[in-house]
């Protein structure tokens, strides 16, 4: 006898009446919401829902991106005017406090924008493809 590492189970009795169905999701053309239970709303009700749902999104995902170009261009300038202040601090002989102080505030500031980039993605209520291969999804 061969050893393999397939476990072969006895077959019981597999008439046709002891099969089950396989569930056809589109039988008779009805689509497969239809299907869906919606624990006792209606399907226009959860229609509704998921409307104003997407609807919210939207406006807070505009929202957000609107304050973003103000607030990428003042993190800009506040980074760019850091990294002028560190080599200037390190020649003027500047207590180190200073261009560590400036060191950790290009860091934070980074890592705020990052997370506000990171929500945006979050909130977006469509899915954003980022790099040059979008034009192959369309």
């Amino acid at each position: 006898m061969v050893s393999s590492n397939v476990v072969m189970f006895p077959r019981k009795n597999m008439n046709k009446s002891n099969t089950t169905k396989r569930v056809n999701p589109v039988a008779n053309n009805k689509p497969l919401e239809s299907k869906i239970k919606s624990n006792g709303f209606s399907d226009k009700a959860a229609g509704f829902g998921r409307d104003l749902l997407k609807i919210v999104r939207y406006v807070i995902f505009f929202s957000l991106m609107v304050l973003r170009v103000p607030l990428t261009f003042v993190s800009h300038i506040a980074i760019g005017l850091s990294f002028i202040i560190i080599p200037v601090a390190y020649f003027v002989d500047a207590p180190n406090k200073v261009i560590y102080f400036m060191l950790g505030f290009d860091v934070v500031l980074f890592g705020l924008m990052w997370f506000y980039d990171s929500l945006l993605f979050a909130v977006s209520p469509e899915k954003i493809i980022l790099g040059g291969d979008a034009g192959r999804y369309n």
